[in-house]
C-alpha cells in the first residue's frame, strides 16, 4: 500500500547539497504519470503490423528528441547538447529493438506489451551490474521507454514537460538532459529523492548555478504538487509547507547569503594575498564552454583544469579532429591570454563513450581509462592531440595535462607519443608552439614517485578526487561507502604533504580536486604549502575573500595539529572547530 502524504507544516527533510542557494517556491512534480499499458494477444497475421507500429513509434520519438535538441541549441548552445545523444543511442539499441520485435513474433503479443517486457528485462540486467554509472542508465531507459510507449498508444505528451517559471522541480530522479531542458523555463531549484552529488546531473546543476538537493530520503511521500517549500542549498535541507516564522527566518538568511555573495563579487579583482603577505593563486576548473563568462566574472587567474571528456560523453559518434580543434581554439580565444591547462580525455570509470569496449569492463575504475586508454587506442589519442596542437597555433597560453599517470615509464611513453605527434604536424607545416606538458597526480603510486615524475614534467596537478578514492579504496559515487570518502583522512594528509616536500622546489603544483573548492579545506591546503588552487567558478569569490582574511601562520598551525592527530575523528573535530570558529559567517 502506498504511504500517505504527510500534511504537517514546516516538516524538514535532509538531503545532499549539490549546488548552493536558498529559494522559496511551489512544487512541480516532474515526471510522466504511470502508463496503463494495453496487453493483448495477436495472431500471426498481425505480427507485421505490430512490428511496423513499434518502428514508427521509435521514429516519432527520435523526431521529438531532435526537436528538443534543436530548441536547446538555440538557448544553451552546442556544449550541453551531446548529453541528449545518449537517448538517441537507446532508440537504436539492438538489445531493445531486436528483443521487442522478437517478443512480438514469438509470443504473439501486441507491441506495447512486448516493449514493456523487454524494458523490464534490460533494466533487470543493468541492476545486476555492480557499477553505479551503469545502474544510473536505468533512468534513461525509463525516459525513452515511456516516450516510445506514448507514441505507440497515441498519448500526446512532450518528452519533457513544460514547467512554470520559478517552480521547485521535485522528482524521483532527473537526468542531466532533463536538467538542461528544465533550465530554459527558469526554474528556481531541483530536488530529487535519488541521485548523488557526483552524478552527471549534479555536475550540470552546478554549472548552471541552480540550487539543487539530491538523495532526499522519503521525498515523494511528503510533498504534493503545488506545495510551498523552501530549498536550503547551503545546508541541504528541504522545508515543506513552511510556517510564517520559518519563511521570515529564511528570508533573512537568504538576504545575508546574497549580500555576502555580492560583497565577494565586488572584491574579485583584488589579489589573493594573506594578512601576512603570502600570495595564493585561484584558478577555475572548467567543464563546458558555457562557464567561460562566469570564470572571467569570478576573477580566476586562468583555467587550472579543463576537462575535455565532455566532448566525448553521451553521444552517438566520436568528435572529429576538426570539431575538437574548433572547441579548443574557441576556449583560447575567449579567455584572451589567460593560461589554460587542457587535460586529455579521462574516459573510463564513470565516463566513457557508450560504443567503446570500456563499457564492458568488470572494474572500470581500475581498468582501461585515461592514459591507459590513450596507449591502447592510439588513433583516438592522436586525433585529440592533433586537435589540441593545431588549436594552439597562434597562442602561447596553452598547457596540456595527462590524467592518471601511475609510473615514470608510463609518463615517458606518453611524452614520446605526444612529441612524435607534434613533430608530424610540424613536418606538415603547422606552426605548433612549444607546449608545456604536465600530469595529474591522482594515484598513490604516482605520489610515491612524485620526485621522479615532477623532475621530468613541466608542471603537475593534484587530482584529489581519484587520489582519495584509490587510497581509501572507496567509490565516491557508491551510496554504501561514500561516508568513507574523506579528504582529511590521516593517510590523505600525508600523501598531500609528501607531494609538496618531495617534488623539486621549483615545480608548479596545482590542486584541482573538489577539496580546492571547499572552504573547509582552504587552510589545510595553505598550511601544507600549496599556493595554486583550481576550483568550481562559483567558489572562487568566497575562497579569495577567505584568503585575504587569513594569516598563513594560522593555516600552518592548523595543519600541524591535523598532522599530529593521527585519528580521522579527531582530525575532523579539529578542522571543523577551527574553521567554524575563525569564519563563523561562512559556516553557519
Amino acid at each position: 500500500m502506498k504511504k500517505s502524504k504527510q500534511k504537517s507544516f514546516g516538516h524538514k527533510l535532509q538531503g545532499e547539497k549539490v549546488s548552493p542557494g536558498i529559494v522559496t517556491g511551489r512544487v512541480f512534480l516532474f515526471g510522466a504519470p504511470s502508463l496503463v499499458v494495453p496487453q493483448y494477444w495477436i495472431h500471426s497475421g498481425q505480427v507485421a503490423d505490430q512490428t511496423k507500429r513499434f518502428l514508427q513509434a521509435i521514429e516519432a520519438s527520435r523526431t521529438q528528441l531532435e526537436g528538443i535538441k534543436s530548441k536547446l541549441c538555440r538557448i544553451q548552445g552546442r556544449d550541453h547538447i551531446t548529453i541528449l545523444d545518449s537517448y538517441s543511442l537507446l532508440l537504436q539499441d539492438e538489445l531493445i529493438v531486436r528483443n521487442t520485435i522478437h517478443t512480438i513474433e514469438k509470443e504473439l503479443v501486441n507491441a506495447e506489451w512486448a516493449l514493456k517486457n523487454t524494458l523490464q528485462e534490460v533494466k533487470k540486467t543493468f541492476s545486476k551490474i555492480n557499477h553505479d554509472y551503469i545502474r544510473q542508465r536505468q533512468d534513461d531507459i525509463d525516459y525513452i521507454g515511456n516516450a516510445i510507449l506514448r507514441n505507440l498508444m497515441g498519448t500526446k505528451q512532450e518528452l519533457v514537460q513544460r514547467v512554470p517559471a520559478h517552480s521547485i522541480v521535485v522528482a524521483r530522479d532527473i537526468s542531466a538532459a532533463e536538467t538542461l531542458y528544465l533550465d530554459r523555463f527558469h526554474i528556481a531549484a531541483l530536488v530529487t529523492e535519488g541521485g548523488n552529488p557526483n552524478s552527471h546531473m549534479a555536475i550540470v546543476a552546478r554549472s548552471l548555478a541552480l540550487p539543487t538537493l539530491v538523495d532526499v530520503n522519503g521525498l515523494l511521500n511528503f510533498v504534493s504538487h503545488g506545495d510551498e517549500v523552501i530549498v536550503d542549498g547551503e545546508e541541504g535541507v528541504l522545508i515543506i509547507k513552511p510556517s510564517q516564522k520559518q519563511k521570515t527566518a529564511y528570508q533573512n538568511i537568504r538576504k545575508k547569503v546574497l549580500d555576502r555573495r555580492r560583497q565577494f563579487l565586488l572584491d574579485v579583482r583584488k589579489e589573493s594575498i594573506t594578512q601576512d603577505h603570502h600570495e595564493m593563486e585561484v584558478w577555475a576548473n572548467m567543464e563546458v564552454l558555457d562557464e567561460i563568462p562566469s570564470i572571467v566574472h569570478a576573477g580566476a587567474t586562468g583555467v587550472g583544469l579543463l576537462r575535455s571528456e565532455f566532448l566525448f560523453m553521451d553521444r552517438d559518434q566520436l568528435p572529429s579532429e576538426a570539431e575538437q580543434e574548433e572547441v579548443y581554439r574557441d576556449v583560447l580565444k575567449k579567455l584572451k591570454g589567460k593560461e589554460v591547462i587542457l587535460r586529455t580525455f579521462d574516459l573510463g570509470a564513470d565516463k566513457y563513450w557508450p560504443h567503446s569496449e570500456m563499457a564492458q569492463q568488470n572494474n572500470p575504475a581500475l581498468g582501461l581509462r585515461a592514459v591507459r586508454l590513450a596507449m591502447h587506442d592510439k588513433t583516438l589519442f592522436e586525433t585529440q592531440l592533433r586537435a589540441m596542437f593545431k588549436a594552439a597555433c597562434g597562442f602561447d597560453h596553452l598547457k596540456i595535462c595527462f590524467p592518471l599517470i601511475s609510473s615514470i615509464d608510463e609518463w615517458r611513453k606518453i611524452k614520446t607519443m605526444s612529441g612524435e605527434i607534434r613533430q608530424n604536424l610540424k613536418r606538415q607545416k603547422y606552426s605548433v608552439p612549444k607546449i608545456p606538458f604536465g600530469m595529474m597526480i591522482e594515484t598513490p603510486s604516482a605520489v610515491m614517485e612524485v620526485d621522479l615524475l615532477a623532475h621530468e614534467s613541466d608542471f603537475i596537478c593534484v587530482g584529489t578526487n581519484d587520489l582519495i578514492q584509490y587510497t581509501l579504496a572507496c567509490d565516491r559515487t557508491n551510496e554504501w561507502v561514500k561516508d568513507l570518502y574523506c579528504a582529511h583522512h590521516p593517510s590523505i594528509l600525508r600523501l598531500l604533504q609528501r607531494i609538496i616536500h618531495v617534488a623539486p622546489s621549483n615545480t608548479q603544483i596545482t590542486v584541482c580536486g573538489e577539496i580546492a573548492s571547499d572552504p573547509m579545506y582552504l587552510w589545510l591546503l595553505m598550511g601544507l604549502g600549496y599556493t595554486r588552487l583550481s576550483m568550481n567558478p562559483a567558489s572562487i569569490p568566497m575562497i579569495k575573500t577567505m584568503i585575504r582574511q587569513s594569516y598563513l601562520s594560522e593555516a600552518q598551525h592548523l595543519t600541524h595539529k591535523l598532522m599530529e592527530s593521527g585519528s580521522l575523528l579527531e582530525a575532523g573535530k579539529i578542522l571543523s572547530g577551527t574553521m567554524k570558529s575563525r569564519f563563523p559567517e561562512y559556516f553557519q
